[in-house]
């Protein structure tokens, strides 16, 4: 190994002569080599002495207790705790195994611009002399401006006697992997260097326009993007998504509010609903915005039903009056849910007029200003809003109202009636198969009695497998007994028989026709259509 000065090497081939005296170089004496090594001093038989600049020969360090700290080299061209003083004070510890390096090891100190102390105290650390040492370092590290005046060189031409300094850190790195050292260089040569700061260059540019894409309104994305995307998340599989807009409707009488609590239940708590899975409970809001007197009653006997099962703890119902219209409204819902710890749930607006009283269904602005309405609601507690609605004036044409409502929703459940059963149908899915049909039937449950010791009953649903049965039509003296008991009865909702012939009467009697009613007549009529006993005033009938 050597070390350059001005891209000459200092132990240069031409002066290997033995016996070289004295010389002179640019006014500078180079240190003496009359008799081949200079002469250790006294005490130092075993030590390492200076090689000789003509031969540039080594002597042997072969006392390894000899040991100097690198840090006194620190604040020159190293710097405290530096990686170079690291390598520095691992050759200074091993320079004993590797003799012939010792000369290397001083001309790469000199070309640090050490101190003259530093040195010189390096020096007669490892036996060497002070003086010879110093005029060594001086004449190949060149002379500062004290030394040019001592020795009569003029200011102006002391900087032009300084060597051009090459050492660079790789060449202590280099010598210290000599003597061992195995750590890997910190260094780079140029062309990695480039490399590096073209790829952060890039890296930089790459990120600057992903940064600039994020934040425009409209983002297009890769087939890859979307195919990699996670999948499609169900509160009910294939029927109810996890959020976006949802609407139930049917007729009135087609047990849309007995159905939906039968939903709302089976989300709540985690359970299949007509076969589709249901993956984990999920939080339900119910705002029972109409019917919320007989809502109690539905509740004790879907409990009854199911063995007095407590309904499901995250089932949460409100009461109170809501209007879309107004966004202090609709914030206010909002932070209720998200109090409660309905994100990422199912909301229910039972129904939908209710839920904006005064609005136009028909209004293309009003209609819009309500899906906007259900939207904030939907995005800011990632949740599923279901919106509970009647069909319009011909059955099975959609949703009453403007068509924005059909366009917007993600999933339309329709429910329909023939008789006593009733079905619902998927009428639309984004992202399933549409047309799934279900049937039902609500089942009359009785409860005990209430406070004037007459019994409490309502309905529930429960579920019919196979095709829809014949309809079975009813009796002429059940026509119009029907169409009363239609017109007083939210949907399907029981009635005593007592008080239903009481309201058939007065229809005849404002026909003008009060022989037409015949109350035996409808009470046997009913017991064989349905195959049950003769209904007594205070017995629940449905038709």
């Amino acid at each position: 190994m050597s070390v350059t000065v001005s891209n000459k090497p200092l132990v240069d081939a031409a002066q290997q002569t033995a016996g070289m005296a004295v010389a002179v170089v640019d006014g500078l004496p180079k240190p003496s080599a009359t008799s081949g090594s200079p002469v250790a001093p006294a005490g130092a038989s075993d030590c390492a002495v200076f090689a000789s600049t003509a031969t540039g020969t080594t002597c042997s360090t072969t006392n390894p207790s000899w040991k100097f700290s690198t840090q006194q080299f620190h604040g020159y061209q190293v710097y405290k705790n530096s990686f170079e003083l690291k390598a520095l004070q691992w050759v200074e510890d091993h320079i004993h195994l590797r003799p012939e390096l010792f000369g290397d090891y001083r001309n790469v100190l000199i070309q640090l611009h050490i101190s003259e102390k530093a040195f010189c105290d390096w020096s007669a650390a490892h036996g060497l002399d002070r003086a010879e040492a110093r005029e060594y370092m001086l004449y190949y590290s060149g002379v500062n401006h004290s030394v040019a005046m001592a020795k009569g060189i003029p200011t102006s031409e002391a900087e032009n006697l300084k060597p051009e300094i090459t050492v660079k850190p790789d060449l202590i790195f280099s010598l210290a992997c000599e003597c061992g050292f195995i750590w890997h260089s910190p260094w780079k040569s140029n062309a990695e260097v480039d490399e590096e700061e073209a790829a952060k260059l890039a890296a930089q540019a790459e990120a600057k326009k992903a940064l600039k894409l994020a934040s425009m309104r409209y983002q297009l994305r890769s087939a890859t993007d979307l195919m990699s995307a996670p999948p499609m998340r169900w509160l009910v599989r294939d029927v109810l998504p996890a959020t976006g807009l949802a609407a139930l409707y049917g007729p009135p009488g087609s047990g849309k509010s007995f159905l939906l609590l039968d939903l709302c239940t089976a989300v709540a708590s985690g359970t299949q609903w007509f076969g589709h899975f249901v993956k984990s409970p999920a939080p339900v809001v119910y705002a029972v915005l109409e019917g919320q007197g007989a809502f109690g009653n539905r509740l004790r006997a879907w409990r009854t039903e199911h063995n007095n099962t407590p309904l499901p703890e995250r089932l949460r119902l409100m009461t109170d009056p809501l209007d879309l219209k107004k966004p202090g409204d609709v914030k206010d819902l909002c932070d209720a849910v998200l109090a409660n710890g309905g994100e990422g749930g199912l909301i229910v607006l039972d129904t939908l007029s209710r839920a904006a009283p005064g609005m136009d269904e028909n209004s293309a602005s009003d209609m819009g200003n309500l899906i906007a309405a259900c939207s904030t609601i939907q995005q800011k507690t990632n949740s599923m809003v279901l919106v509970v609605h009647h069909t319009g004036k011909t059955e099975g044409k959609g949703l009453r109202g403007h068509s924005s409502l059909t366009g917007a929703v993600d999933t339309a459940i329709e429910t329909s009636r023939n008789g006593d059963y009733r079905e619902w149908t998927v009428a639309k899915s984004r992202d399933s198969a549409d047309g799934e049909r279900h049937g039902f039937v609500l089942k009359l449950v009785t409860m005990g009695p209430d406070e004037y010791g007459q019994p409490v009953s309502s309905y529930v649903v429960a579920p019919m497998d196979g095709p829809a049965p014949p309809a079975k039509k009813l009796p002429a003296s059940l026509g119009q007994v029907k169409l009363v008991f239609d017109h007083l009865s939210k949907e399907a909702a029981p009635m005593k028989f007592g008080k239903l012939c009481e309201a058939v009467k007065a229809w005849y009697a404002n026909q003008g026709n009060e022989k037409g009613f015949n109350k035996w007549n409808i009470r046997r009529d009913y017991a064989k259509h349905f195959g049950t006993d003769k209904p007594g005033d205070d017995t629940l009938v449905s038709l």
